[in-house]
């Protein structure tokens, strides 16, 4: 497969990526969060305050698998326009209420 062919299966597979984001509903009480099930409970806190900020930046987020590694908490997600949500999940990780659920 020579460079040009490799060039546009990437974009057929990307505008297919983002047609299956584009085709997924939000997960119940959210607008902007799509979460997989058999994923761990994020809690309601953590989906809340991520879902505000996706929904401020014009935003999807599809969340495809959460759970805990040794390193702890793993989520791996897919953003619609390609944003990094890293460093504010992590940041909400640190503020979550001990309550929260």
């Amino acid at each position: 497969m020579d460079d040009k062919s490799k060039s546009r299966e990437l974009e057929r597979l990307s505008k297919l990526h983002d047609k299956f984001l584009e085709s997924l509903e939000p997960t119940r009480g959210l607008k902007s969060i799509h979460v997989v099930s058999g994923c761990i409970e994020l809690g309601t806190w953590l989906l809340l305050r991520w879902d505000q900020e996706v929904r401020t930046r014009g935003d999807f987020v599809y969340i495809s698998d959460a759970h805990y590694k040794r390193s702890g908490l793993y989520i791996d997600y897919d953003s619609l326009q390609g944003f990094d949500y890293d460093g504010l999940v992590d940041a909400l990780l640190g503020e979550v209420p001990p309550s929260s659920g």
